[in-house]
């Protein structure tokens, strides 16, 4: 009280400490009280108010990129770190692993990636990513075969006809092989002629894939007299009682390419007796 002697009042109070504070800030009380020996009362209280630390941030960001459907198989989007650059009881950090929503199949689609935390003030960090997934490689025919071929009728009738292979080389559900069986399009006749082979196969996303091939069918051999007989010279008597035989004609062919048959007797010319 600044005065001298008896009439001096001084000393120290301490201070009582109310703390109402977590790591979201809060509020500090301070108060000091002290009644003198002539019964004043002095008071005095101070409240101090702890703002929450400053709230985290990503670190890095991932960008959209395409994915083959083979990358997509066993894709993985990076984890996300985050802080606020505090330090001590006011540092926030961590780490968050991505959750997936997958919406593909071979013919391609999209991976959405999102990555979601929440720290204890209720700040919320929100970052997400849909990476599109290209289909899978379109199939090509690993038979090799040519597009035009020349046979005689007996190596065409006993040749079968082949069936083609086909493959993407993928894996998993990229994966696309197989074999087509070829189908005859176009027949020669008895004469030889144009045959025509067509192989097909259409993907489950669309994709066609063709291959044609055209052969030139050669005729059959010509055919020859079996029991060909010789101009002769008979008498009178056996010309009288002479038979015609049909003849009979082969070309030594097999099945289609076979021509046989026998042609009638067709006589001509006269006799007379002088």
């Amino acid at each position: 009280n600044r005065l001298n002697s008896d009439c001096l009042t001084e000393g120290t109070i301490s201070p009582v400490v109310t703390t109402n504070t977590d790591e979201c800030g809060g509020t500090i009380t301070v108060a000091w009280n002290e009644t003198t020996a002539c019964g004043r009362v002095f008071s005095q209280q101070q409240t101090i108010t702890v703002l929450p630390p400053e709230p985290p941030v990503w670190t890095s960001l991932p960008t959209s990129e395409n994915l083959s459907c083979s990358e997509a198989e066993n894709f993985a989007a990076p984890t996300l770190d985050f802080t606020n650059g505090g330090t001590g009881i006011c540092l926030i950090e961590g780490t968050v692993e991505p959750t997936y929503t997958i919406q593909k199949d071979a013919c391609g689609g999209q991976i959405t990636a999102t990555w979601n935390y929440q720290d204890a003030c209720g700040t919320v960090l929100f970052h997400e990513v849909t990476y599109p997934v290209d289909p899978a490689p379109e199939p090509v025919w690993t038979t090799t075969i040519p597009d035009q071929l020349t046979l005689t009728c007996e190596e065409f009738a006993n040749r079968p006809i082949p069936e083609l292979t086909y493959d993407n080389f993928a894996k998993g559900i990229c994966q696309d092989s197989g074999s087509v069986a070829g189908q005859l399009l176009q027949v020669p006749d008895a004469c030889g002629g144009e045959a025509i082979i067509q192989w097909e196969y259409t993907t489950s996303c669309g994709a066609v894939l063709r291959q044609t091939q055209t052969i030139e069918v050669l005729p059959p051999p010509e055919i020859e007299w079996i029991n060909a007989v010789p101009s002769q010279t008979i008498t009178c008597e056996e010309a009288n009682q002479y038979q015609i035989p049909d003849l009979s004609y082969d070309n030594g062919g097999s099945g289609n390419c076979r021509l046989t048959g026998s042609a009638p007797r067709v006589r001509s010319g006269t006799y007379d007796v002088r």
